[in-house]
């Protein structure tokens, strides 16, 4: 039976770092305490300042920890924004023995990160290995045990900059937390947003945050895409404030209150603002719902340029509570659509919410992983962690 063990799933952000406090063994995590701190020093998933950034990451675990009247060190930590880059990548192995053993498959996924030539400076978060193709003949998902003279896979890489993670690892450690883990979100939010069906089914993620819009799509369970914008709700906000003329706070304010991603849904009434004018509340939504198809239109474009057609959409981040978000989403996609974490046990407040959902992710998919390596642990262990997730 797995050791139980504690973790801090952090979600760094732009504007608010979210802390989960989170129980793992025997089965599903379980969240026992949930805290946020406002945000600085981190802009779209990089660290701009190094103190500011482990004030806000150790205030938000402190508060966690309080909550759940325990102590805790270890940190899983969320890495998002343009610096994280997928890519596919092939590579083919001669297997030593007469079957298929683990140590082939860590040598062949080996293969496959050295196949893809990673730039300097650039390292791996995930791999992720799709099917196995045995002496060219039909693939298998796990071929552990098979026989075969030579194992080929295409696997998707997750890489991020070596300076980027330095950087995010230093706030962590200046916050008194030893870093276990790092983890895409995109990763994190499709683990919190979609089950293995979904997944299997080609279910497409989208987690809008303030600063950045990352995404996920699967093919046939497996990770087909993972992708960022730059463009997110701190965009809708600044839209908000240009076209009424008002101060970013009060725009925030009359976003998440009066706004909604679909004009049509709201009333034709107008709204009192602080200077004492008046303005139109379905004009508030045309402004909000401009922003907001730009960036569902632009995610569209990249995963129908990788050729893929998800069944479902699942929206997660601060934007996805504005209402209409589903709808738009549908439209835009032309298939269904939701909004937060899928089903699963109830916790603390946080188990439906989509401001929470990566670092929900992150407790779920911290749950699956059997004592989980940090990033200075040597070589290839992503690969290993992998292996252990999905042969075991």
């Amino acid at each position: 039976m797995a050791r139980e063990r504690i973790i801090i799933a952090l979600d760094p952000g732009t504007t608010k770092t979210c802390a989960l406090a989170v129980r793992i063994g025997g089965g599903a995590p379980h969240v026992i305490g949930a805290a946020r701190a406002a945000s600085a020093g981190i802009r779209k998933g990089v660290v701009s300042d190094l103190k500011s950034s482990a004030a806000s990451i150790a205030e938000a675990a402190a508060k966690a920890c309080r909550a759940a009247g325990i102590r805790c060190d270890r940190a899983w930590l969320a890495v998002s924004g343009e610096q994280v880059e997928g890519q596919v990548t092939r590579a083919k192995v001669m297997p030593a023995g007469a079957q298929v053993r683990r140590q082939d498959l860590d040598a062949c996924l080996r293969a496959a990160v050295e196949a893809a030539r990673l730039p300097p400076g650039r390292e791996v978060l995930h791999v992720l290995p799709g099917e196995f193709v045995l002496d060219g003949q039909a693939a298998v998902a796990s071929p552990l045990g098979m026989a075969c003279r030579a194992m080929q896979v295409d696997a998707y890489l997750v890489t991020a900059p070596s300076a980027a993670l330095d950087n995010l690892e230093r706030s962590v450690e200046a916050a008194g937390l030893v870093m276990e883990h790092e983890v895409a979100a995109a990763l994190a939010a499709a683990w919190a947003a979609t089950d293995q069906a979904e997944r299997l089914a080609g279910a497409l993620v989208i987690d809008i945050g303030a600063a950045a819009t990352d995404f996920i799509a699967f093919r046939d369970g497996q990770v087909a895409l993972v992708g960022c914008l730059g463009i997110a709700g701190a965009h809708v906000t600044r839209d908000v404030s240009l076209g009424l003329r008002v101060q970013l706070g009060e725009a925030e304010r009359l976003k998440r209150e009066h706004a909604a991603a679909l004009a049509r849904l709201v009333p034709a009434s107008e709204l009192q603002l602080a200077s004492g004018e008046r303005a139109g509340r379905w004009f508030l939504a045309e402004i909000v719902e401009a922003r907001m198809r730009e960036i569902m239109e632009l995610v569209r474009d990249r995963v129908r340029a990788a050729r893929l057609r998800p069944p479902l959409v699942a929206l997660t981040g601060g934007e996805a509570r504005l209402a209409g978000a589903a709808d738009l989403a549908q439209e835009v996609f032309d298939c269904p659509a939701r909004v937060g974490p899928a089903p699963g046990p109830q916790s603390i407040g946080v188990a439906r919410d989509p401001v929470w959902a990566v670092a929900l992710g992150i407790a779920r998919y911290a749950a699956e992983q059997d004592a989980p390596p940090s990033r200075k642990d040597a070589g290839f262990r992503p690969a290993l962690r992998w292996l252990r997730e999905w042969f075991t």
